[in-house]
């Protein structure tokens, strides 16, 4: 896992050209973020616009507290696949 990352609260605002410049960059491999962000669909395409294979890139979300509980938890990580265009959230 890298050491340091870029967080995507949506509390700064979303800027596509800035995840990508960091990504192509500046180096950075580590992405965090949420649905509760807003910016999933966003990253998705950052991540194809940065030319950064998704291999290397250490993907990580979070839950909202609404998706507490097995099925409720599953769900909400399917959903964040899905808007981020990924098959697996970390690395593999």
């Amino acid at each position: 896992m890298p050491i340091f990352g870029l967080g995507t609260s949506h509390s700064g605002g979303y800027s596509q050209e800035a995840v990508v410049y960091a990504l192509k960059n500046c180096n950075y491999r580590l992405i965090d973020t949420a649905k509760r962000y807003g910016c999933e669909e966003f990253l998705q395409s950052a991540i194809h616009l940065s030319g950064v294979p998704r291999e290397d890139i250490f993907l990580t979300s979070k839950l909202w507290c609404t998706d507490y509980g097995s099925s409720t938890t599953r769900k909400a990580f399917q959903g964040s696949l899905k808007r981020l265009g990924v098959d697996y959230l970390g690395i593999k």
